[in-house]
């Protein structure tokens, strides 16, 4: 999910016979036969939440299944990235697609810039970052290969096994291409004003960076790291490892930076760690969510039940607004700790629940924090996102059951499926209070 202010940008997968979108009567998106598996979309989305654009953005590209992954606003175009099979049959080996447009009247697009690459196993992008002048940055993972390279301008790159950055001007020309090396997941990718890009996600073992350095994670650990990479050439200007320790995890899922170039990030440990020694258990799942850089930084843990069963707490996004409040959403199942200090702090719901937490990012004092009733639902969601438009925040997902975000559940949205397997993509904008 994306935000420019003013819409909101929805990128995702669909496989159903009738797609939805908030329009009435509904329109269907199409599937390109035969239908293998998903298709990749966009859909655009007023201030009021009325869907004014839509369409599946990578038809022709690959193979099925397309899956979209990261959306992003570019000035007036729109970047989209993910995933798509390599051959007909939807087989293992997928590639990375990219791809840069301008929406058009009648939910047309009009094509800026357009990449696929990858090496011989699972490939794709997670995330990407665009400037108002149209300048954007990829990342996701890549797996090496016997014959296929990728290029990026004049310079052909050999595909290693681990993750990839990519940068592009505004006419979708590209301008660099580096890789790290290891078992890695990248995350998240923020930009600030100062020209630097900063990449964020998780790795175990050992990780080669693009300039030849390396980290090391503890047996059995799961570490944390944040790149800073020079906008314009992708040089790696710093780089932090936040260490689990052993048999421990520090799962960096999210980010996002503030205009004074801080970078805030949220994800999920397990056990003790060097972000949190005391209030975690081993093997306890928890959602954290922290500044890093900081002098005198602050932290905001909250764990989940003791068992790893009951305690799946993520925070899976975060959003600055333009009051300058720090919101973090997440899930948790059964139980969370808001509070792991008090013995008051327990927030008891059965089944896989969202949340929203309203924080100050000066201080990390949290102003509030909600729970959504998710209804009993036991599957895992794979995404809960928030962004802001202006001082209102906005929430997206995946979820399976009848869902509703006010106390009184007087705004219930009906699941537009089976409401037991088929999972719905749902969206609400809060005008909060202070």
């Amino acid at each position: 999910m994306a935000s420019n202010g003013t819409s909101i940008a929805l990128a995702g997968t669909y496989n159903g016979q009738s797609f939805e979108i908030g329009e009435v009567p509904s329109r269907t998106l199409p599937l390109e036969g035969p239908n293998f598996g998903f298709e990749a979309f966009v859909a655009l989305l007023d201030g009021n939440g009325v869907a004014t654009w839509a369409a599946p953005v990578a038809l022709g590209i690959g193979y099925q299944p397309r899956t979209a992954y990261a959306v992003a606003f570019a000035g007036n175009d729109v970047v989209v990235a993910g995933s798509h099979a390599s051959s007909d049959g939807g087989d293992a080996d997928r590639d990375v697609f990219i791809r840069k447009f301008t929406p058009e009247p009648n939910n047309g697009i009009a094509e800026k810039a357009s990449f696929q690459f990858g090496g011989d196993g699972s490939d794709e992008a997670v995330a990407v970052a665009a400037a108002a002048t149209g300048e954007f940055y990829v990342t996701g993972t890549i797996t090496a290969s016997a014959g296929k390279t990728v290029t990026c301008g004049m310079t052909t790159h050999t595909p290693k096994n681990g993750m990839f950055v990519a940068g592009y001007d505004s006419l979708g020309k590209c301008q660099w291409f580096v890789q790290a090396e290891g078992h890695v997941q990248p995350t998240a990718l923020n930009y600030d004003e100062n020209t630097r890009l900063r990449v964020v996600g998780h790795f175990d073992g050992t990780l080669m960076l693009p300039d030849g350095s390396t980290f090391s994670a503890d047996a059995g650990a799961t570490d944390s790291f944040i790149l800073t990479l020079e906008m314009s050439t992708g040089l790696l200007m710093t780089k932090t490892q936040l260490e689990a320790g052993p048999g421990g995890a520090v799962r960096a899922v999210a980010a996002t930076i503030g205009s004074d170039g801080t970078l805030y990030i949220a994800g999920q440990l397990e056990g003790k760690t060097s972000v949190e020694p005391n209030h975690v258990e081993d093997g306890q799942l928890a959602a954290f969510v922290m500044p890093v850089g900081l002098e005198a930084a602050w932290k905001q843990v909250f764990p989940g039940g003791q068992a790893k069963e009951l305690g799946q707490a993520t925070g899976t996004s975060l959003a600055l607004a333009a009051d300058g409040s720090l919101y973090v959403g997440g899930t948790f199942r059964d139980l969370i700790d808001i509070d792991p200090a008090s013995p008051s702090g327990t927030f008891e719901r059965a089944g896989v629940n969202p949340f929203l937490a309203r924080l100050d990012p000066t201080t990390g004092t949290v102003r509030w924090f909600d729970v959504y009733n998710g209804k009993g639902q036991v599957q895992s969601t794979e995404s809960f996102y928030v962004t802001a438009l202006k001082t209102d925040v906005v929430l997206a997902g995946n979820w399976i059951p009848d869902f509703n975000f006010s106390e009184d559940e007087s705004k219930t949205l009906v699941a537009k499926g089976s409401g037991i397997v088929d999972e719905d993509i749902i969206a609400a904008k809060l005008t909060l209070e202070p």
